[in-house]
């Protein structure tokens, strides 16, 4: 939920605001809360916003993705393999 549903506007210690998707679990900031408090002992507070906010994790992991598959493409070797099969593309990156 956290990687694909949630936008973190602010984070201090004890205090974390994000912005939810749509399809969010709806639980996900009681839930976040607990787990949190229960992992540190202190008390944490999740709050909901409408505020934008960053992207979540799972935009910038395809943004990261997209821009290191845009700099493999630059490399002679990897650009030869993909002219040297047409319709080849860079589907994964480990």
């Amino acid at each position: 939920q956290l990687f694909n549903n949630a936008h973190l506007i602010k984070f201090t210690v004890g205090q974390i605001d994000v912005r939810l998707k749509e399809q969010a679990d709806r639980s996900l900031t009681g839930q976040l809360s607990k787990k949190l408090s229960d992992w540190t002992g202190q008390r944490w507070i999740v709050s909901v916003s409408n505020k934008d906010g960053q992207p979540t994790l799972a935009e910038q992991k395809a943004d990261a993705e997209g821009q290191l598959k845009a700099e493999l493409l630059k490399d002679e070797n990897v650009s030869a393999i993909i002219k040297a099969f047409p319709g080849a593309e860079i589907t994964s990156i480990s």
